[in-house]
């Protein structure tokens, strides 16, 4: 019973000092605000961030990659509202409406052309089923540069949040890591 005393007490302790440490500038007022925040809301809360196992990956031959041009337009609109559902919009898109401008612009950017300023070409990839349902998206950039090299890494990749936890981002690095292979990057 006296460790079920002095448990969060030291754990408070550790906490503030690990705090005063990293945020040296900070009033013991922000650290109470902050610690606060984090065990009276984000802990009870957590649930709201797990998923429910909806479907595991038992067979990874089931699934491959294509690409924007080649996805169901009614697939890609149910993404991007599971993406916004979850409150972490697609490329900053609450609506699937506008697929034919995605695709194209896509194209374009996998050509090199229309690229914003410092971003190098890539392919972006869809992992679905035979009926066409995306369970991850991501893309292989193409052209080494310091950036990619030093800080973002040449894959990038998500999972649409119902099916997380359940192999798909495991199956989609996977299958970037071929593309990337095949093309020598």
């Amino acid at each position: 019973t006296a460790l079920k005393l002095i448990f969060p007490f030291t754990a408070f302790s550790f906490t503030f000092y690990v705090y005063i440490i990293i945020h040296p500038h900070k009033s013991i007022k922000c650290f109470m605000i902050d610690f606060f925040i984090f065990f009276a809301i984000i802990i009870p809360n957590v649930h709201i961030f797990r998923t429910e196992r909806s479907c595991a990956v038992t067979d990874p031959s089931a699934y491959q990659l294509v690409t924007a041009q080649e996805l169901l337009p009614a697939a890609f609109e149910k993404m991007v509202l599971e993406y916004a559902r979850f409150g972490t919009p697609f490329l900053g898109m609450f609506s699937g409406q506008d697929y034919a401008s995605f695709a194209r612009m896509c194209a374009a950017h996998e050509h090199g052309k229309n690229l914003p300023k410092g971003v190098t070409p890539y392919t972006r990839y869809f992992l679905t089923d035979k009926q066409g349902t995306i369970y991850a998206q991501g893309d292989v950039r193409h052209a080494p540069n310091r950036n990619l090299t030093y800080f973002s890494g040449y894959l990038g990749y998500g999972v649409v949040p119902p099916y997380r936890r359940n192999g798909f981002g495991t199956l989609m690095c996977a299958r970037l890591l071929e593309k990337a292979r095949a093309a020598q990057i």
